[in-house]
C-alpha cells in the first residue's frame, strides 16, 4: 500500500497581527479625531504624543502610573523641558488617557494621581512714569479716538486686559467701572479717580 502525499490548502492568509505602534497610532489618531481642535492645537497634541510614543515603546494598556511618573522625569531631567511645556505634555497626556477610558480602551487611567509643576507666579512689570507720559503724549494725538485713551487710562488701574475687553459703555456707573466677571470668576468695582500724571 502506497501513503499518497499530503496536500496543504490554505483557504486565506491568516491575520496579521497588528504592531503595537500602529496600534497606538490608530488610538492617537481616532482620539484627535474625536476632538473640535483648530489646526494648531491638533498639531500641537500629536506632537505632545509623539514624544510619550517615542519614549515608551509600551501598548497604551501596559503602561502604568510609575511608567508616566519615569516620563515626567524624563520630560524635565533628559529633555529639560521648560516647566510650562512639561505641563502641556502632561495635560495632553491626561486627556488621551481619560478619553481612551471612556472608550473603554483601557481600565484604568495611568495619569491619575500625576501632578504637574508648580510654576513661579510670573513677576509683574509696571511701566515707568516716563514710560506712561510717552504713551499718554502719543495717543493724545488727534489721530487716536477717545475710546483708546480711556482703554488705556483703565489698563492702569491694573485691570487684566481680558477684563477691560469685554467692558461696555454701560459698565461705567457714577465713576466707577463695573466687573461683571474677573479674574479668578469674582467681580466687583473699581472706583476711577483722577490720576496724577
Amino acid at each position: 500500500m502506497s501513503i499518497s502525499e499530503t496536500i496543504l490548502v490554505i483557504y486565506g492568509e491568516p491575520p496579521k497581527a497588528i504592531a503595537t505602534t500602529d496600534l497606538r497610532q490608530a488610538r492617537v489618531d481616532e482620539f484627535l479625531a474625536s476632538r473640535s481642535l483648530q489646526p494648531k492645537s491638533r498639531k500641537a497634541y500629536q506632537a505632545d504624543l509623539r514624544i510619550f510614543m517615542d519614549w515608551c515603546d509600551l501598548a497604551c494598556v501596559d503602561v502604568s502610573r510609575r511608567k508616566v511618573t519615569q516620563f515626567k522625569t524624563f520630560l524635565l531631567k533628559e529633555r529639560e523641558l521648560a516647566l510650562s511645556s512639561v505641563n502641556r505634555v502632561l495635560r495632553t497626556l491626561k486627556s488621551f488617557y481619560r478619553w481612551m477610558l471612556l472608550s473603554e480602551y483601557v481600565t484604568a487611567d495611568s495619569t491619575i494621581g500625576i501632578q504637574q509643576e508648580r510654576l513661579p507666579d510670573p513677576v509683574a512689570k509696571d511701566l515707568e512714569d516716563e514710560e506712561v507720559l510717552r504713551i499718554y503724549e502719543a495717543i493724545s494725538s488727534s489721530n487716536v479716538m477717545l475710546r483708546d485713551r480711556a482703554l488705556f487710562s483703565v489698563l492702569l488701574y491694573g485691570l487684566l486686559a481680558e477684563e477691560v475687553c469685554r467692558l461696555n459703555v454701560e459698565d461705567y456707573v457714577k465713576g466707577e467701572l463695573v466687573i461683571k466677571e474677573a479674574k479668578w470668576d469674582s467681580n466687583g468695582e473699581v472706583p476711577l479717580t483722577k490720576l496724577g500724571i
